[in-house]
């Protein structure tokens, strides 16, 4: 049996504040990987490893503010 996918609007706003800080200390790591790669492969590898963590952080980001918005709370 496949386990279901994760998605943002599936989340609690904990949860979701949870996987954008651990998200962000992921990428922190993928660039001090990046900083310290031996070949260009490898520092092709970890830059894509940032981006798209980089891209996961930015689709909680963004369902964030969509939950701010439709609950009414103004910037």
């Amino acid at each position: 049996m496949e386990g279901k996918v994760w998605n943002v609007r599936d989340q609690t706003d904990t949860n979701l504040m949870k996987e954008l800080t651990r998200t962000y200390k992921e990428i922190d790591n993928a660039y001090k990987l990046l900083r310290q790669a031996a070949n260009i492969d490898d520092a092709k590898f970890y830059l894509d490893v940032a981006y798209r963590k980089k891209a996961k952080a930015t689709e909680i980001e963004v369902e964030l503010l969509r939950r701010e918005i439709n609950h009414g709370k103004e910037e």
